[in-house]
């Protein structure tokens, strides 16, 4: 019986999956916030969750073996934080993070050409991840932190620092997958729950950003490294 060792991916293949993943992350996401602003599709809250969900816990298993699927800047970030992933590495995977998010917008911006799809985007900002309950910018950054804690938390448990055997691409994409759809069905009116730097960047550039979007880079960044650091020192 003959074996085969692994192929290395490349920088290429690394990049390219990381800017996939965001890509179809914005892309489905982004679309279904679209239609359902113009009366195209039913569930609202739970759908775009289930949607966000599904689409990123598959990027998560088709992506785990090559670049490791973080598709989320504030999860690069933190992964350097902790002398888990080099900087160089991290810089390269934010900006086709960005990118990829960047290229889905401007796709569903000039294929959702209808009236009513083109007045839902306007409206949205293009599926700009922002809530609409009235809350003070101090709340909504604290929510943000706390759902990014929460998710690299997660993330550290399941896929940084297991406790056993390497756990499962699948298994890792459910979780993060999971955690991302609970957490947008809890807080998505209030914030938006965007969770991803990258995720907000497009819709930004695209439709237009606000006073308070600095918010969607500040508390990711800052959750996810606080939770991989405390994660990582009760590793220790």
């Amino acid at each position: 019986m003959s074996t085969t060792t692994p192929i290395e991916p490349n920088t290429l293949e690394r990049n390219l999956a990381e800017a996939l993943g965001v890509f179809s992350l914005m892309f489905v996401s982004g679309g279904v916030g679209i239609m359902l602003g113009a009366g195209l599709a039913e569930g609202g809250l739970l759908m775009i969750a289930i949607t966000t969900g599904l689409v990123l816990g598959i990027a998560v298993i088709s992506a785990a073996p090559i670049s490791g699927a973080q598709f989320n800047p504030a999860v690069s970030i933190a992964l350097s934080v902790i002398g888990k992933q080099s900087w160089a590495r991290t810089a390269s995977y934010v900006t086709v993070q960005c990118l990829g998010c960047v290229l889905a917008t401007v796709l569903l911006q000039n294929i959702m050409q209808t009236e009513p799809l083109q007045q839902a985007g306007e409206a949205s900002g293009w599926a700009a991840t922002r809530g609409s309950a009235g809350l003070s910018v101090s709340s909504m950054l604290i929510l943000e932190m706390i759902g990014t804690f929460t998710l690299m938390w997660v993330i550290c448990r399941v896929a940084v620092h297991p406790r056993s055997q390497p756990v499962a691409s699948g298994t890792i994409g459910f979780a993060v997958g999971g955690t991302v759809a609970c957490l947008i069905l809890a807080f998505g009116p209030l914030t938006g729950m965007s969770l991803n730097p990258a995720r907000s960047i497009g819709p930004i550039l695209v439709g237009g950003a606000e006073a308070t979007d600095w918010i969607y880079g500040i508390g990711p960044i800052v959750g996810a490294s606080l939770a991989a650091v405390l994660h990582h020192r009760v590793q220790s």
